[in-house]
């Protein structure tokens, strides 16, 4: 063990009873050290194995689980301690941050209670004492008030407010170690950069080592030092996180690096995507696990696992052609190596009839532009103006009084022409989902007006016949949700699944048309037999755009319609989208967090925070040129996957969490000024009285800002906005 590592993971091997006595190998040979102040970013998609390593590292496995290998902290071997010796070393000298904290903290212990219990575990101390460094520790994090915070329980606490306390919890013994299982997964994109940074302080605290498991490469390449690049239960590459973006030596590395949307690229670059899915661990073969999937791949790829190298000072892969000067963002022929849409097939359709796997073959140069046209002179199929949602808040329980208003929705105006795409961006509770809701429902707005397809709701559902005029418009518009396997009948195969809204309006022979459907989203007319069950994350989601598509829609509301998948799945979600979109003339209503998937996709876009559009226009020029706070701070918080770019950007850190929609009967303030000037950066930085005034008596309205597309609701929209962290990883 080196004198300055204090965790060394050796040959560590976990695998899990399987079916048939075949074990499961989840983890398969992984080794690395990590210093003190060091960070190691573990990347892979699921399945890779990288929580359960760390999960091992600490003795958090079930009882089945089979672990040998080494892990040494502080030079000590952890690997057969019985509990009780674990339970000194978690939380005083290896700490964990998980990924949903809800799930981690105690709900019936107050969070400050819960820290001093971490705290008198391991040290004696009295209870004032514990609770006073608990106090401290919220501080330290970020919590406002915290003396009186503490007294409050988990579930009084945001997301991102819990991941705090959760990251107070695991600093509270100044470990040596932190190990920090996707600790931003969940988050907003503001809320991730709080965590980071918060993150970033504890380190500075502590002087802890951190593990960051994540799959976020960008979040790797502004926060990490090193990364280990895991597939199949192994590790395929380590290197400096510098090295490891400018000239990955795997292919597996390329691949995903290449899939990855970025916000500084312009949209209509089509994304190279890896083709079909990672393997199953319990049937694994003699080659290496990635050759199905690369377009490297030789003879020997196919009948010799390689070994993990060094190929240099800190730098190994596991890869027989390394050595051969390849270059892996280019591809064999000067092309792309990884094909330019996502196959994501069963993983027969993969292999040739005796069961061996097929070597792809090379892919055409993709295209330097897939931007759908919008159709010259067509109406709208969407038009929103001044849509109101709001919900009664009561209270009581036999006897319940309404006391205040959760404004969810408060004048949003939008509107879609055909063959384009509108995206609907902000933090979760800003309005996206309740104003989607609104506009699938087909039902009469509380406020405003909504028309689809040229039909006005309001009048589409008075007088009799509502259902048979509404049918025609149902038809007309369609949806994709986040989880596929939530929204498709588990009961159904996939052919009735597709067949069923075709019997539903009334279409008459349908064996021809699911067919078409599964063809037009790349998969097999033989998948109509399969369960939803049977299919991979990506596979699902195709089904659930063929669906989509079976009533020749002209709008399609995708809500997070990629969030759930893998980072090299979601590339070929989102070019079967584009090409569906300039093939059928679609129309999209495209909701998301994801600002980065966003810029790739979107002609137009809307920006919610609290139930109001606070800018909205042509997406180039938002994002090339945000105007409003609210915009240029989520973009700031959006990371880059290049080190050289992320830590150079200026970083715009929103104070606090979201604010609640939430407006008690009586509190006029509430509704008084801009409602974002609690968290706007500029609206701080103000120095002269009238100004400030100006924000806190008026709500500003939509401006035209430059051209007739483009508009923003501040007061301010040519002052400048002042960055609350400046350049750097977040520190």
């Amino acid at each position: 063990m080196s004198d300055d590592a204090v965790l060394e993971v050796t040959d560590l091997h976990v695998s899990f009873p399987g079916e048939k006595g075949r074990p499961l190998a989840a983890v398969r040979g992984l080794s690395y050290q990590v210093r003190r102040g060091e960070t190691l970013a573990i990347v892979g998609e699921s399945g890779s194995g990288k929580s359960v390593s760390s999960m091992a590292a600490i003795g958090l496995l079930p009882t089945n689980a089979k672990v040998t290998g080494s892990v040494r902290f502080r030079g000590r071997e952890l690997l057969g301690l019985n509990d009780k010796e674990m339970s000194r070393i978690r939380g005083a000298g290896i700490a964990m941050v998980f990924q949903d904290p809800l799930s981690a903290l105690t709900p019936v212990y107050r969070v400050g209670e819960a820290i001093a219990a971490a705290i008198r575990v391991h040290r004696e101390v009295t209870s004032d004492a514990a609770m006073r460094r608990a106090v401290e520790l919220l501080e330290l994090v970020g919590i406002p008030d915290p003396a009186r915070r503490a007294l409050a329980f988990p579930h009084e606490f945001s997301g991102g407010m819990r991941q705090r306390v959760m990251i107070a919890m695991a600093i509270a013994n100044d470990p040596d170690v932190i190990i920090a299982d996707e600790p931003t997964t969940a988050l907003d994109v503001t809320v991730q950069a709080q965590i980071l940074e918060v993150l970033a302080t504890a380190k500075q605290a502590t002087g802890a080592a951190i593990v960051l498991i994540t799959h976020d490469l960008g979040v790797v390449a502004g926060f990490a030092d090193r990364a280990a690049v895991m597939y199949a239960g192994r590790p395929v590459e380590t290197a400096a996180v510098e090295e490891l973006f400018a000239a990955p030596k795997m292919p597996y590395t390329a691949g995903l690096l290449s899939s990855l949307p970025r916000l500084d690229a312009g949209r209509g670059v089509r994304l190279r995507s890896i083709p079909g899915a990672p393997p199953s661990l319990a049937e694994l073969g003699a080659g290496c696990p990635f050759a199905p999937r690369c377009a490297f791949a030789v003879d020997l790829c196919r009948t010799t696992e390689p070994e993990l190298l060094e190929i240099g000072q800190g730098r190994a892969a596991a890869c027989h052609r390394t050595g051969e000067g390849l270059d892996l963002m280019a591809g064999p022929s000067g092309d792309s190596g990884l094909a330019d849409q996502d196959s994501d097939t069963a993983p027969e359709a993969a292999s040739d009839a005796e069961g061996a796997p097929t070597e792809p073959e090379a892919p055409a140069k993709p295209e330097a532009a897939a931007v759908a046209e919008p159709i010259v002179g067509a109406e709208p199929v969407l038009t929103v103006r001044d849509l109101i949602k709001h919900h009664p808040l009561t209270k009581g329980s036999i006897i319940r009084r309404r006391i205040g208003t959760v404004r969810a929705v408060d004048g949003v105006s939008l509107d879609i022409a055909a063959g384009t795409t509108l995206a609907l961006v902000g933090e979760s509770g800003s309005g996206k989902t309740t104003t989607v809701m609104e506009i699938l429902r087909l039902r009469t707005p509380q406020g405003g007006s909504i028309s689809v397809l040229g039909q006005d709701l309001e009048a589409l559902n008075q007088g009799r016949g509502v259902r048979r005029r509404a049918q025609p418009v149902r038809a007309g518009i369609a949806a994709v949700f986040q989880d596929p396997l939530a929204s498709l009948d588990p009961r159904l195969p996939v052919g009735d699944l597709l067949a069923e809204p075709l019997r539903t309006h009334g279409h008459g022979k349908t064996a021809g048309r699911v067919r078409e459907l599964l063809e037009m989203v790349g998969l097999e007319a033989s998948h109509a037999n399969r369960f939803p069950r049977e299919f991979s994350g990506g596979q699902r989601q195709r089904v659930a755009i063929a669906r989509a598509l079976a009533l020749e829609p002209r709008l399609v509301v995708l809500d997070e319609p990629v969030s759930a998948l893998d980072v090299s799945v979601r590339a070929g979600i989102l070019n079967l989208l584009a090409d569906l979109q300039r093939e059928l003339g679609l129309a999209y209503l495209f909701v998301s967090h994801d600002l980065a998937v966003v810029r790739h996709v979107a002609d137009r876009v809307a920006v919610l925070n609290l139930g109001r559009i606070v800018e909205y226009g042509d997406a180039d020029s938002v994002f090339e040129d945000p105007r409003h706070p609210y915009t240029r701070a989520l973009l700031s918080a959006v990371p880059v996957p290049d080190p050289v770019v992320e830590r150079q950007r200026e970083r715009i850190v929103l104070p606090g969490d979201p604010p609640s929609p939430v407006v008690l009967d009586g509190d006029a303030e509430a509704l008084r000024g801009c409602r974002f000037r609690s968290r706007c950066p500029l609206y701080a930085a103000l120095e002269k009285p009238e100004a400030r005034e100006l924000c806190e008596s008026t709500d500003p309205a939509l401006t035209p800002v430059g051209d007739a597309d483009r508009s923003a609701a501040c007061h301010h929209l040519d002052a400048w906005v002042p960055a609350l962290v400046q350049s750097g990883t977040v520190a």
